[in-house]
């Protein structure tokens, strides 16, 4: 998962790549630190054509505030430039995978 440090290459990178996956975290969120390594195997394993960005809440508080993102963690799914998903503070990886496996498959399959 590569970690985003300025707004403009977030955007650059929802451009450029037909498929994202952006988690909104912050350093002393325990529960981000949990769900990060689990969302890099999910993603290795299921979906490798997905590209993972992680957006650090404390070093750049600009980005979420641009991308509505009031708590942490939240992982935004874009496909084709869109979001497409935006899943908040309680959520699974099964969930996060079924809300991946659908539009994954109709893109890249």
């Amino acid at each position: 998962m590569q970690e985003v440090v300025s707004l403009e290459a977030l955007r650059d990178e929802l451009v450029l790549c037909p498929a994202a996956l952006v988690l909104f975290g912050g350093r002393r969120c325990s529960v981000c630190s949990v769900v990060r390594p689990k969302i890099d195997s999910l993603c290795a394993q299921a979906f490798p054509l997905l590209r993972t960005l992680y957006v650090d809440c404390d070093k750049t508080p600009d980005i979420p505030a641009q991308f509505g993102v009031l708590a942490i963690p939240v992982v935004v799914v874009y496909f084709e430039g869109r979001e497409c998903h935006r899943l908040a503070r309680s959520f699974g990886i099964a969930e996060l995978e079924d809300v991946l496996r659908r539009p994954y498959e109709l893109l890249f399959d």
